[in-house]
C-alpha cells in the first residue's frame, strides 16, 4: 500500500483527508486542461484552412493562441473577477497593430464547447 500511495501523491489520512502537495497538483491540472480543451478546439478540421499557433509572440507579449493570417488571438479568460489595469494596457497593445482579441470563458469552454468553435470561426472570417 505504501508504494500506491507514493505513486498517486496521496498520503494516508484519516477522514479520506488528501495532502496540500496532491490538491497543487490537482489545481495545476485543472487549469492545464482548459488550455489542453481549447488547444484541441483550435485544431479541428471546422477551422483547418486557418492554422493557429500556441504560446505565439507578438511584440513583447506571449498569448495563448493566435492565426497570424487572420490576426486573431485567443485566450483564456483569467481566472479574476475582472480586468485590472495592467490587463487592460496589454489588451490595448495587442489591438493596436490590428490583431482581434477572442476571450473565451473556462466555464464556456467546459460546458458549451460547440459554442466557443461557432465564435471563433465567427471571428475568423
Amino acid at each position: 500500500m505504501r508504494n500506491a500511495a507514493a505513486r498517486t501523491g496521496v498520503s494516508r489520512l484519516p477522514c479520506g483527508m488528501l495532502t496540500g502537495l496532491f490538491r497543487d497538483r490537482t489545481r495545476q491540472r485543472t487549469g492545464h486542461r482548459a488550455a489542453d480543451v481549447l488547444g484541441q478546439l483550435l485544431q479541428s478540421k471546422s477551422l483547418k484552412p486557418h492554422r493557429f499557433i500556441r504560446n505565439g509572440e507578438i511584440g513583447p507579449f506571449l498569448v495563448g493562441h493566435v492565426c497570424r493570417e487572420r490576426a486573431l488571438v485567443v485566450e483564456l479568460a483569467s481566472r479574476g473577477s475582472a480586468p485590472g489595469i495592467p490587463e487592460q494596457n496589454r489588451r490595448a497593445l495587442l489591438l493596436e497593430p490590428g490583431y482581434s482579441l477572442l476571450v473565451v470563458d473556462r466555464r464556456e469552454l467546459s460546458t458549451q464547447p460547440e459554442r466557443v468553435l461557432a465564435r471563433i470561426r465567427a471571428a475568423l472570417r
